[in-house]
């Protein structure tokens, strides 16, 4: 619809004169690209308008202002010498009318003088602080002609208003903004006509030629007056080539159609003759758009049970209309399945489908084709049942083996078992052997020794008692001497007994015979715990004191503690219990062996022993290196040994431990490293069930 009516001034016929910027202004004000011209134009005369502008008025502001200045300087100047006569001869009044003058001036505001003690001597003028100003201090000094015997009288200070600048700016203002829009609105005139005449015109002839020729393909032509080739002339030509493009591709677009006609024809006519169907299914719709005429020979349904129904349960079994039903329905983009179709006489038949979603189509639409996969599926279900039943015989003939190599492998560790149990017992055969034969050399020594010692114990006892009679006898002489009237006689028995020393002697014998006699006794004492330490062939239960057991095995070890530890013994109440002394005497001999091994440098070795309820305990404990947390699970193990080779079998904890088990009994173990372990022999006071013969360890 015009913009304007008929009626619109703005469209009446114009004298000729005007002919030219009417059609201009209508192409303006009827034309979309023209409106968007001339807003175009509108905008661009503004904001030009106002950019000259701005750089006009700030030129001019700065030429204001740098003229104010100058006239402040020519005020120093011309003003300084009649001030500082005034100033210097006092004169108020004179002082007061040279500032007057000077306010009088164009643009000067106000004036003042400041004495140099800040005091104001006169004034002139309006001096409101919030007035714009320009302010230029002038230092007034004394008369003189030597410079630097001059003295600061004061200070003039000259404000110079910038309002009258200001306003000769706003006026110059709106008379700039005002001609220099006119100037660029006109001269975007101008050029809007030239666009409407060299461009708006021919792009419409264009399009009036473009739009009535319909199908003819016929040259267009542009009518203008004579002129020299141009940009429209170009297209022009370019759009008749085009044309003529067109007309050929028209042509072959139709020869091909006939073509394309006669393929499809061809091609329908082999999809038909094969087993693949091809069909196309509306999801939104649920309705079977497309499918291929061959799913009536395959299947037996006709086409309107397809297209009115698609994928039911008269045309799918069950579970596959799930599974299509779900691919269908759901979110990826290509369906590849199996499914099986039903027959119209109720059997199933397999099928593959395949499928793609339509991009670029309202809705949900696939396309694709069934396989008749039948007899394909049917052989695999055949190769199927065989590669069961072939799995279930390789299953069962599998579980056969296994059962045999696990039966295998219960034997060989059966048998490690029990090759370690013979080496373990001939080792702890070869030491109980070992300690019998120690055991029995030890009691025939002890035997060998105990006979001459008796005898000599028994004559050492006859001469004490001899010597005991010969000291009586001495003394007796002695008590006589003073008897004797022979001084001679005496003076000779008393130089006799001076060269015998009888007084040392009889001192010193008699400190000899308590040394040997306690030598004698302690010799019977190691005899009597050499003899009670091995009794050989003691392998029956009988009630024995464990101090006097320790005790023994302490003299028997002595030579290997004595140089390395301390022994504190800390005896605690502890009945006789029913035991084989021999073998926890070897089990004693171990524990205090290990412990002396254990300390490296000079030690200590705490023996104690106390009672718990039915049961009684003996503890050795030393200060030596410890043992480490990740060796000490295994310490009774056979053969573990963390002594260098060669210093160590391995079993003295092994036996020490079949010994304590054998009794009922148990071994505790605490240690840290750095500071020392103490091992705890648990033993019940009665044994529960007394064995008739045990083996010696």
């Amino acid at each position: 619809m015009p913009l304007f009516p008929r009626s619109s001034p703005f469209l009446r016929p114009s004298p000729s004169w005007l002919a030219a910027p009417a059609r201009t202004i209508r192409f303006a004000v009827e034309n979309a690209l023209g409106r968007r011209v001339i807003a175009w134009m509108l905008l661009c005369s503004l904001v030009l308008a106002l950019v000259s502008t701005a750089a006009q008025l700030y030129v001019n502001y700065h030429r204001g202002v740098a003229q104010i200045e100058r006239r402040l300087s020519e005020i120093e100047r011309s003003s300084t010498s009649a001030l500082t006569s005034s100033i210097w001869n006092l004169d108020q009044a004179q002082l007061k009318a040279e500032l007057v003058d000077i306010v009088a001036l164009p643009d000067v505001s106000s004036a003042a003088f400041v004495d140099a003690r800040g005091k104001t001597m006169a004034e002139a003028g309006d001096r409101t602080p919030g007035t714009d100003a320009i302010v230029h201090v002038v230092p007034i000094f004394s008369p003189g002609e030597r410079p630097d015997a001059r003295a600061e009288l004061g200070r003039l200070t000259i404000r110079a208003s910038l309002d009258g600048v200001r306003d000769d700016l706003r006026s110059e203002a709106i008379l700039t903004l005002a001609s220099k829009g006119g100037e660029i609105f006109v001269v975007f005139f101008m050029m809007l006509q030239v666009f409407r005449r060299l461009v708006s015109r021919p792009l419409s002839d264009l399009a009036r030629a473009a739009a009535h020729t319909g199908h003819r393909i016929e040259p267009i032509e542009l009518h203008r007056g004579p002129h020299a080739d141009d940009d429209f002339d170009i297209l022009v030509r370019s759009l008749n080539s085009m044309r003529s493009s067109l007309k050929r591709d028209f042509d072959e677009l139709q020869a091909a159609r006939a073509a394309l006609g006669v393929s499809e024809e061809r091609y329908r006519s082999l999809v038909e003759s094969t087993n693949v169907v091809a069909w196309e299914f509306d999801v939104e719709q649920g309705v079977m758009s497309f499918i291929g005429p061959q799913i009536v020979g395959l299947l037996g349904h006709p086409i309107e049970a397809w297209r009115t129904g698609g994928f039911t349960p008269d045309t799918v079994m069950p579970d596959s209309l799930a599974v299509l039903d779900a691919a269908l329905h759901g979110s990826a983009m290509r369906i590849d399945l199996e499914c099986r179709l039903r027959t119209a006489d109720g059997h199933d038949r397999w099928f593959a489908a395949l499928a793609d979603r339509r991009q670029g189509v309202a809705g949900r639409l696939w396309q694709g084709h069934l396989v008749d996969i039948d007899a394909r599926k049917r052989t695999e279900q055949e190769l199927e049942v065989y590669r069961r039943e072939l799995e279930l015989r390789v299953a069962q003939r599998t579980a056969d083996l296994d059962m045999k190599v696990v039966e295998l492998e219960v034997k060989r560790e059966e048998q490690r078992e029990l090759i370690e149990k013979l080496e373990t017992a001939r080792h702890q055969a070869m030491q109980a052997e070992k300690m019998a034969s120690i055991g029995q050399l030890a009691a025939g020594v002890a035997h060998e020794i105990n006979n001459p010692i008796g005898f000599v114990l028994s004559n050492f006892r006859s001469l004490e008692r001899y010597m005991t009679a010969v000291f009586g006898v001495i003394a007796a002489y002695e008590a006589a001497e003073p008897l004797l009237a022979d001084s001679a006689a005496l003076a000779s028995l008393r130089r006799t007994k001076e060269d015998a020393e009888l007084d040392f002697v009889k001192e010193d014998v008699k400190q000899l015979l308590v040394e040997s006699g306690d030598g004698l006794d302690r010799v019977k004492r190691i005899v009597q715990d050499l003899k009670d330490f091995s009794r050989v062939g003691e392998n029956e239960w009988q009630t024995a004191d464990l101090i006097r057991g320790l005790e023994s095995t302490l003299n028997v070890v002595r030579n290997e503690i004595k140089y390395k530890a301390d022994v504190v013994k800390h005896y605690g109440p502890t009945p006789e219990v029913e035991c084989m002394p021999s073998q926890l005497n070897q089990v004693f001999m171990n524990l205090l062996v290990n412990a002396a091994h254990a300390i490296a440098v000079r030690g200590t070795i705490t023996i104690g022993s106390g009672t718990s309820g039915d049961q009684v305990w003996v503890a050795v404990s030393d200060t030596g290196s410890g043992i480490a947390p990740d060796v000490l699970g295994r310490i009774f193990d056979p053969f573990f040994t963390t002594k260098p080779v060669g210093q160590g079998t391995g079993l003295g904890l092994s036996l020490s431990y079949s010994i304590v088990r054998r009794h009922a009994g148990r071994i505790e173990v605490e240690s840290e490293l750095g500071v020392g372990t103490t091992f705890r022999v648990w033993l019940p006071l009665r044994q529960a069930a007394q064995p008739s013969q045990v083996e010696t360890a």
